[in-house]
Protein backbone atom coordinates (compact mmCIF):
# COMPACT_ATOMS: atom_id res chain seq x y z
CA UNK A 1 0.00 0.00 0.00
CA UNK A 2 2.75 2.40 1.04
CA UNK A 3 4.74 1.33 -1.95
CA UNK A 4 1.78 2.09 -4.23
CA UNK A 5 1.32 5.56 -2.69
CA UNK A 6 5.02 6.33 -3.09
CA UNK A 7 4.84 5.20 -6.69
CA UNK A 8 1.86 7.47 -7.37
CA UNK A 9 3.57 10.46 -5.69
CA UNK A 10 6.75 9.88 -7.68
CA UNK A 11 4.72 9.76 -10.88
CA UNK A 12 2.92 13.01 -9.98
CA UNK A 13 6.22 14.64 -9.13
CA UNK A 14 7.80 13.59 -12.40
CA UNK A 15 4.83 14.83 -14.39
CA UNK A 16 4.89 18.15 -12.49
CA UNK A 17 8.62 18.55 -13.09
CA UNK A 18 8.22 17.75 -16.76
CA UNK A 19 5.37 20.23 -17.12
CA UNK A 20 7.35 22.89 -15.29
CA UNK A 21 10.37 22.34 -17.51
CA UNK A 22 8.27 22.52 -20.66
CA UNK A 23 6.54 25.64 -19.38
CA UNK A 24 9.87 27.29 -18.62
CA UNK A 25 11.21 26.34 -22.03
CA UNK A 26 8.09 27.68 -23.68
CA UNK A 27 8.33 30.93 -21.75
CA UNK A 28 12.00 31.34 -22.70
CA UNK A 29 11.24 30.70 -26.36
CA UNK A 30 8.37 33.19 -26.31
CA UNK A 31 10.50 35.84 -24.59
CA UNK A 32 13.67 35.28 -26.62
CA UNK A 33 14.89 38.17 -28.78
CA UNK A 34 14.85 37.53 -32.52
CA UNK A 35 18.21 36.79 -34.08
CA UNK A 36 19.78 39.81 -35.84
CA UNK A 37 19.56 39.77 -39.62
CA UNK A 38 22.96 39.38 -41.20
CA UNK A 39 23.66 42.11 -43.74
CA UNK A 40 26.72 42.61 -45.96
CA UNK A 41 27.48 46.14 -47.16
CA UNK A 42 30.11 46.52 -49.86
CA UNK A 43 32.32 49.60 -49.91
CA UNK A 44 34.58 50.50 -52.84
CA UNK A 45 37.39 51.83 -50.65
CA UNK A 46 38.21 53.31 -47.27
CA UNK A 47 37.46 57.01 -47.29
CA UNK A 48 35.50 59.98 -46.07
CA UNK A 49 32.63 59.24 -48.49
CA UNK A 50 31.48 56.28 -46.33
CA UNK A 51 31.61 58.20 -43.06
CA UNK A 52 27.84 58.32 -42.48
CA UNK A 53 27.73 54.53 -42.75
CA UNK A 54 30.81 54.05 -40.54
CA UNK A 55 29.38 56.35 -37.85
CA UNK A 56 26.10 54.40 -37.84
CA UNK A 57 28.04 51.13 -37.63
CA UNK A 58 30.38 52.28 -34.83
CA UNK A 59 27.58 53.86 -32.81
CA UNK A 60 25.48 50.68 -32.97
CA UNK A 61 22.58 52.17 -34.92
CA UNK A 62 22.29 49.16 -37.23
CA UNK A 63 22.42 46.77 -34.28
CA UNK A 64 19.57 48.69 -32.64
CA UNK A 65 17.53 47.99 -35.78
CA UNK A 66 18.17 44.25 -35.40
CA UNK A 67 20.84 44.13 -38.12
CA UNK A 68 24.22 42.42 -37.89
CA UNK A 69 26.08 44.49 -40.48
CA UNK A 70 29.43 43.54 -41.97
CA UNK A 71 31.42 45.92 -44.18
CA UNK A 72 33.36 44.29 -47.03
CA UNK A 73 35.72 46.36 -49.14
CA UNK A 74 35.79 45.66 -52.89
CA UNK A 75 36.74 47.56 -56.02
CA UNK A 76 33.86 49.81 -57.15
CA UNK A 77 32.52 47.69 -60.01
CA UNK A 78 33.09 44.48 -58.03
CA UNK A 79 31.16 45.87 -55.06
CA UNK A 80 28.11 46.37 -57.27
CA UNK A 81 28.56 43.00 -58.99
CA UNK A 82 28.58 41.34 -55.56
CA UNK A 83 25.19 42.85 -54.75
CA UNK A 84 23.78 41.69 -58.08
CA UNK A 85 25.12 38.17 -57.42
CA UNK A 86 23.61 38.05 -53.93
CA UNK A 87 27.03 38.02 -52.24
CA UNK A 88 26.33 41.45 -50.81
CA UNK A 89 23.10 43.12 -49.72
CA UNK A 90 23.87 46.81 -50.26
CA UNK A 91 26.56 48.85 -52.00
CA UNK A 92 27.81 52.29 -50.99
CA UNK A 93 29.07 53.05 -54.50
CA UNK A 94 26.62 55.46 -56.11
CA UNK A 95 28.61 56.04 -59.29
CA UNK A 96 29.26 52.37 -60.05
CA UNK A 97 25.63 51.53 -59.31
CA UNK A 98 24.35 53.99 -61.90
CA UNK A 99 27.04 52.92 -64.38
CA UNK A 100 25.80 49.33 -64.05
CA UNK A 101 22.21 50.46 -64.66
CA UNK A 102 23.18 52.56 -67.68
CA UNK A 103 25.72 50.11 -69.07
CA UNK A 104 23.87 46.83 -68.67
CA UNK A 105 20.35 47.60 -67.42
CA UNK A 106 21.27 46.17 -64.00
CA UNK A 107 18.16 45.74 -61.78
CA UNK A 108 19.42 48.10 -59.07
CA UNK A 109 18.06 51.16 -57.30
CA UNK A 110 19.63 53.89 -55.26
CA UNK A 111 17.44 54.13 -52.16
CA UNK A 112 19.38 56.74 -50.22
CA UNK A 113 22.08 59.37 -50.73
CA UNK A 114 24.94 59.94 -48.30
CA UNK A 115 27.77 62.10 -49.65
CA UNK A 116 26.04 64.14 -52.34
CA UNK A 117 28.86 66.59 -53.17
CA UNK A 118 32.55 66.25 -53.93
CA UNK A 119 34.84 65.03 -51.15
CA UNK A 120 37.95 65.17 -53.30
CA UNK A 121 40.67 67.54 -54.48
CA UNK A 122 42.87 67.50 -57.56
CA UNK A 123 46.51 67.73 -56.46
CA UNK A 124 50.02 67.84 -57.88
CA UNK A 125 53.55 67.94 -56.52
CA UNK A 126 55.09 68.95 -59.84
CA UNK A 127 56.30 72.59 -59.64
CA UNK A 128 55.85 73.00 -63.41
CA UNK A 129 52.08 72.48 -63.08
CA UNK A 130 50.38 75.63 -61.88
CA UNK A 131 46.89 75.06 -63.30
CA UNK A 132 44.73 72.32 -64.79
CA UNK A 133 45.67 73.57 -68.27
CA UNK A 134 49.27 72.53 -67.57
CA UNK A 135 48.16 68.88 -67.40
CA UNK A 136 48.00 68.64 -71.21
CA UNK A 137 50.13 65.69 -72.29
CA UNK A 138 50.35 64.41 -68.69
CA UNK A 139 48.71 61.64 -66.66
CA UNK A 140 46.27 61.92 -63.76
CA UNK A 141 45.72 59.04 -61.32
CA UNK A 142 42.17 57.92 -60.61
CA UNK A 143 40.79 54.92 -58.72
CA UNK A 144 39.30 53.21 -61.80
CA UNK A 145 38.18 54.42 -65.21
CA UNK A 146 34.48 54.17 -64.39
CA UNK A 147 34.07 55.37 -60.79
CA UNK A 148 33.46 58.75 -59.19
CA UNK A 149 37.13 59.77 -59.18
CA UNK A 150 37.37 59.32 -62.95
CA UNK A 151 34.04 61.09 -63.51
CA UNK A 152 35.15 64.08 -61.43
CA UNK A 153 38.41 64.34 -63.39
CA UNK A 154 36.56 64.14 -66.73
CA UNK A 155 34.26 66.98 -65.70
CA UNK A 156 37.15 69.09 -64.43
CA UNK A 157 39.22 68.59 -67.60
CA UNK A 158 36.38 69.27 -70.04
CA UNK A 159 35.37 72.39 -68.13
CA UNK A 160 38.85 73.69 -68.95
CA UNK A 161 38.98 72.64 -72.58
CA UNK A 162 40.86 69.35 -72.19
CA UNK A 163 39.58 66.01 -73.45
CA UNK A 164 40.19 62.98 -71.19
CA UNK A 165 42.30 60.19 -72.72
CA UNK A 166 43.18 62.53 -75.60
CA UNK A 167 44.80 65.56 -74.02
CA UNK A 168 45.24 64.03 -70.56
CA UNK A 169 45.64 60.32 -69.73
CA UNK A 170 43.59 58.86 -66.88
CA UNK A 171 45.59 56.19 -65.07
CA UNK A 172 43.60 53.86 -62.75
CA UNK A 173 45.70 53.08 -59.67
CA UNK A 174 43.21 52.05 -56.97
CA UNK A 175 42.79 53.64 -53.54
CA UNK A 176 43.92 57.11 -52.51
CA UNK A 177 47.16 55.95 -50.79
CA UNK A 178 48.25 54.21 -54.02
CA UNK A 179 47.44 57.28 -56.09
CA UNK A 180 49.26 59.55 -53.67
CA UNK A 181 52.38 57.37 -53.80
CA UNK A 182 52.28 57.49 -57.61
CA UNK A 183 52.20 61.30 -57.55
CA UNK A 184 55.03 61.53 -55.04
CA UNK A 185 57.18 59.17 -57.11
CA UNK A 186 56.53 61.06 -60.34
CA UNK A 187 54.62 58.20 -61.98
CA UNK A 188 51.75 60.64 -62.60
CA UNK A 189 51.66 64.41 -62.69
CA UNK A 190 48.47 64.84 -60.68
CA UNK A 191 46.02 62.83 -58.66
CA UNK A 192 42.48 63.10 -57.42
CA UNK A 193 42.43 62.36 -53.71
CA UNK A 194 39.93 61.81 -50.94
CA UNK A 195 39.99 64.75 -48.52
CA UNK A 196 41.16 62.40 -45.77
CA UNK A 197 44.47 61.94 -47.62
CA UNK A 198 44.57 65.39 -49.20
CA UNK A 199 45.21 67.31 -45.98
CA UNK A 200 48.21 65.11 -45.16
CA UNK A 201 49.45 65.22 -48.77
CA UNK A 202 49.40 69.00 -48.71
CA UNK A 203 51.51 69.01 -45.59
CA UNK A 204 54.04 66.85 -47.42
CA UNK A 205 54.45 69.26 -50.28
CA UNK A 206 51.46 68.58 -52.49
CA UNK A 207 49.54 71.49 -53.94
CA UNK A 208 45.82 71.68 -54.54
CA UNK A 209 44.84 72.51 -58.11
CA UNK A 210 41.09 72.21 -57.55
CA UNK A 211 39.23 72.43 -54.24
CA UNK A 212 35.98 70.48 -53.60
CA UNK A 213 33.96 73.62 -54.34
CA UNK A 214 35.62 73.83 -57.78
CA UNK A 215 34.54 70.28 -58.66
CA UNK A 216 31.01 69.40 -59.81
CA UNK A 217 28.37 68.45 -57.23
CA UNK A 218 28.55 64.80 -58.21
CA UNK A 219 26.99 62.42 -55.63
CA UNK A 220 29.60 60.05 -54.30
CA UNK A 221 27.96 57.57 -51.97
CA UNK A 222 24.58 56.14 -51.04
CA UNK A 223 22.78 52.89 -50.42
CA UNK A 224 21.93 50.83 -53.46
CA UNK A 225 20.06 47.54 -53.51
CA UNK A 226 18.57 45.13 -56.03
CA UNK A 227 15.01 45.79 -57.12
CA UNK A 228 14.06 42.32 -55.87
CA UNK A 229 15.34 43.02 -52.36
CA UNK A 230 13.68 46.41 -52.31
CA UNK A 231 10.38 44.77 -53.23
CA UNK A 232 10.58 41.58 -51.14
CA UNK A 233 12.55 42.73 -48.07
CA UNK A 234 11.22 46.24 -47.60
CA UNK A 235 11.33 46.15 -43.76
CA UNK A 236 15.06 45.41 -43.84
CA UNK A 237 15.68 48.20 -46.34
CA UNK A 238 13.73 50.57 -44.09
CA UNK A 239 15.83 49.51 -41.09
CA UNK A 240 19.04 50.18 -43.04
CA UNK A 241 17.79 53.61 -44.08
CA UNK A 242 16.68 54.55 -40.55
CA UNK A 243 20.05 53.65 -39.05
CA UNK A 244 21.95 55.35 -41.88
CA UNK A 245 19.95 58.55 -41.41
CA UNK A 246 20.87 58.50 -37.73
CA UNK A 247 24.50 58.13 -38.75
CA UNK A 248 24.33 61.13 -41.09
CA UNK A 249 22.67 63.31 -38.46
CA UNK A 250 25.10 62.23 -35.77
CA UNK A 251 27.97 63.12 -38.13
CA UNK A 252 26.53 66.58 -38.65
CA UNK A 253 25.71 67.31 -34.99
CA UNK A 254 28.60 65.66 -33.11
CA UNK A 255 31.92 66.93 -34.40
CA UNK A 256 34.15 65.67 -31.58
CA UNK A 257 32.79 62.11 -31.59
CA UNK A 258 32.85 61.94 -35.38
CA UNK A 259 36.45 63.16 -35.45
CA UNK A 260 37.38 60.38 -33.02
CA UNK A 261 35.76 57.79 -35.31
CA UNK A 262 37.60 59.26 -38.32
CA UNK A 263 40.92 59.05 -36.48
CA UNK A 264 40.40 55.37 -35.82
CA UNK A 265 38.84 54.34 -39.14
CA UNK A 266 41.07 56.40 -41.42
CA UNK A 267 44.24 56.39 -39.31
CA UNK A 268 44.42 60.18 -39.10
CA UNK A 269 46.00 62.39 -36.49
CA UNK A 270 43.59 64.56 -34.53
CA UNK A 271 44.49 67.82 -36.28
CA UNK A 272 44.23 66.24 -39.74
CA UNK A 273 40.91 64.60 -38.84
CA UNK A 274 39.53 67.90 -37.56
CA UNK A 275 40.61 69.75 -40.70
CA UNK A 276 39.15 67.00 -42.89
CA UNK A 277 35.85 67.06 -40.98
CA UNK A 278 35.56 70.83 -41.37
CA UNK A 279 36.22 70.61 -45.12
CA UNK A 280 33.88 67.69 -45.80
CA UNK A 281 30.98 67.66 -43.33
CA UNK A 282 28.83 69.87 -45.55
CA UNK A 283 28.93 67.34 -48.39
CA UNK A 284 26.66 64.87 -46.58
CA UNK A 285 22.88 64.92 -46.95
CA UNK A 286 21.28 64.66 -43.52
CA UNK A 287 17.91 63.89 -45.19
CA UNK A 288 19.35 61.12 -47.36
CA UNK A 289 18.09 62.68 -50.60
CA UNK A 290 20.11 63.14 -53.78
CA UNK A 291 18.65 66.15 -55.67
CA UNK A 292 17.47 65.66 -59.23
CA UNK A 293 20.43 67.70 -60.49
CA UNK A 294 22.77 65.23 -58.80
CA UNK A 295 20.94 62.24 -60.26
CA UNK A 296 21.13 63.82 -63.71
CA UNK A 297 24.87 64.33 -63.28
CA UNK A 298 25.26 60.69 -62.24
CA UNK A 299 23.46 59.67 -65.42
CA UNK A 300 25.64 61.86 -67.61
CA UNK A 301 28.91 60.65 -66.12
CA UNK A 302 27.74 57.02 -66.20
CA UNK A 303 26.87 57.25 -69.90
CA UNK A 304 30.38 58.53 -70.48
CA UNK A 305 31.95 55.76 -68.39
CA UNK A 306 29.78 52.98 -69.86
CA UNK A 307 30.04 54.21 -73.43
CA UNK A 308 26.29 53.70 -73.80
CA UNK A 309 23.19 55.85 -73.55
CA UNK A 310 20.44 53.65 -72.16
CA UNK A 311 17.91 56.46 -72.00
CA UNK A 312 17.60 55.93 -68.22
CA UNK A 313 15.98 58.73 -66.23
CA UNK A 314 16.46 59.82 -62.60
CA UNK A 315 13.25 57.98 -61.66
CA UNK A 316 14.69 54.76 -63.11
CA UNK A 317 17.95 54.84 -61.16
CA UNK A 318 16.63 55.96 -57.76
CA UNK A 319 13.67 55.33 -55.48
CA UNK A 320 13.68 57.71 -52.51
CA UNK A 321 10.12 57.03 -51.39
CA UNK A 322 11.25 55.21 -48.25
CA UNK A 323 13.89 57.73 -47.21
CA UNK A 324 11.49 60.62 -47.77
CA UNK A 325 8.96 59.01 -45.46
CA UNK A 326 11.51 58.00 -42.84
CA UNK A 327 13.32 61.36 -42.77
CA UNK A 328 10.18 63.30 -41.83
Amino acid sequence: MLRNRLGRWCMVLLVALAAGTMGAAGTEAEGALPQPQRVVVTSPSTGLFEKGFIVALRRGFYAEEGLDVTRVQMAPSVSVAAVLAGEGDYSLSAGSTVTAIVGSDAPLKLVMGMAVRALHVLMTSDPSIQSVADLRGRAVATSTLTDTTANLVRYALRARGLEPQVDVALQPLGESPNRLAAMQSGQVSAVILDLAQAVEAERRGGRILLQPAELPDLPISGLSVTETKLREQTPQVEAMIRASLRGLRFLRDNRADTVAIMMDHLGLSRDVAEATYDLGAGSFAADGIIPDSGLQMLLETSRDAAGRDSGATPAQIADFSLVRRLSQ
